[in-house]
């Protein structure tokens, strides 16, 4: 009786398949997220880097990242939504650099799991909008709320 695994019937053939494809395509990772920074969407802001961190923590936050990862000597925040093993999850990653006392770049790069996310350039694009939203926030000296703005 021994020999390899045999699947019977079609549509179990092709869940098999389709499981080993997503386990073998390029998952994404919080890595590969962070080193794809040159496809990221990038905005100035007048703010300190420290405050920019905070907001971008927060703005995270907001868009129900469920896991954020600080990378501070590397000045990156990688964030991800959903299970690595889930296709409709994604990951996100913010850079947050000073540029000099009064300015920092946010740099965002979003990612899907299995390295697609066809609403990336609005992902990233939704970030800096909320960012700045958090901003003026922060300028009015309020707190920023749990609760994404509306």
């Amino acid at each position: 009786m021994g020999g390899a695994f045999k699947v019977k019937t079609p549509r179990l053939r092709g869940f098999v398949l389709l499981m080993v494809l997503l386990a073998t395509t390029g998952c994404v990772t919080a890595a590969s997220v962070a080193t794809a920074k040159d496809e990221g969407l990038s905005r100035v802001y007048r703010i300190s880097s420290k405050q920019a961190w905070k907001i971008a923590k927060m703005v995270f936050r907001w868009e129900g990242k469920d896991l954020i990862e600080e990378h501070r000597t590397e000045g990156v925040l990688v964030a991800r939504n959903g299970e690595k093993w889930q296709p409709w999850g994604s990951m996100q990653a913010a850079w947050v650099e000073r540029v000099d006392r009064r300015h920092t770049r946010i740099t965002v790069v979003s990612k899907g799991n299995i390295g697609v996310n066809v609403k990336k350039t609005s992902s990233e694009a939704r970030f800096h909008v909320r960012f700045g939203q958090a901003l003026k926030i922060v300028r009015a000296g309020r707190s920023l709320p749990v609760e994404p703005p509306k």
